[in-house]
């Protein structure tokens, strides 16, 4: 069991890397660097990152074929390389073996958002938060405030990315999302308006945008 959850975490691990190699860029972004690495004759660091994350867990499935981590892995995998189907088998059945764990909820939750299902994201986001309140950090009530401002309720969504900011001050989706519903809900003919507006530049600056 030690050896599969190493190779297993590791995998995870890789696929953390391989996000901050490309900004947390997704599928289409990586295309676009791989082909200015084939034109310079360079290799794509998120992309060998990826394969070895593959390998790690087709390693941990050779050991133990029910492992849960490796099926969360194997759903994160599919999930950055936009397979969503793929993703959903994994984190669902994760959740039939194992019951809403947080990885399988949230990774429930990016797979319906990714398939334009916002009801359905909001409903497992919100979940993880109940069951998980601190666990389920910032990346959940980013992710709910999403789900919300996709369904038209702007409210809802501000109160879940100043949660997240609360929690993880640094969380640049949040900070960015903040700054945008910010500037959109704007009345030029306001006298905060300058005020607002350099509130939001600031946190986009923060951001590192």
């Amino acid at each position: 069991k030690d050896q599969v959850r190493i190779l297993a975490a590791t995998g995870i691990a890789h696929l953390a890397a391989a996000q901050l190699a490309s900004g947390g860029g997704n599928e289409s972004s990586s295309s676009s660097s791989s082909r200015k690495n084939k034109r310079t004759g360079e290799s794509d660091p998120k992309l060998e990152l990826r394969q070895q994350a593959d390998d790690k867990f087709t390693k941990a499935s050779k050991i133990d074929t029910f492992f849960p981590m490796t099926w969360i892995g194997r759903g994160m995998l599919n999930l950055e390389k936009n397979q969503i189907d793929q993703a959903r088998f994994f984190f669902q059945t994760t959740e039939k073996q194992c019951g809403p764990v947080l990885p399988a909820l949230l990774g429930m939750a990016a797979v319906l958002f990714a398939e334009g299902d916002y009801k359905g994201a909001q409903s497992k986001y919100a979940m993880a938060i109940r069951r998980y309140p601190d666990e389920s950090g910032a990346p959940a009530r980013v992710g709910f405030g999403l789900s919300c401002y996709k369904l038209g309720q702007v409210d809802r969504a501000k109160a879940a990315f100043a949660r997240a900011l609360d929690m993880d001050p640094e969380n640049v989706q949040a900070m960015v999302s903040t700054a945008v519903l910010d500037l959109a809900s704007l009345d030029p003919t306001s006298d905060a308006v300058a005020s607002r507006t350099e509130k939001a530049i600031k946190l986009m600056s923060m951001a590192n945008l």
